[in-house]
């Protein structure tokens, strides 16, 4: 059902839902959240510029 909804609406279904289960990919988003963690962010979205966020 996703991946249905994801093709109508142009985009590559099977291969996006193939990556996010990639243990690569899924090993890059627990970092990026640790990074995010550290910086403080606590919400999402949140933008730095430079070091402020």
């Amino acid at each position: 059902m996703i991946a249905q909804a994801l093709n109508e609406s142009g985009l590559p279904g099977d291969w996006i839902l193939d990556g996010v289960q990639d243990p690569a990919v899924k090993q890059q988003l627990i970092a990026n959240t640790e990074s995010a963690v550290e910086r403080g962010v606590f919400g999402s979205p949140s933008f730095f510029v430079g070091e402020e966020l």
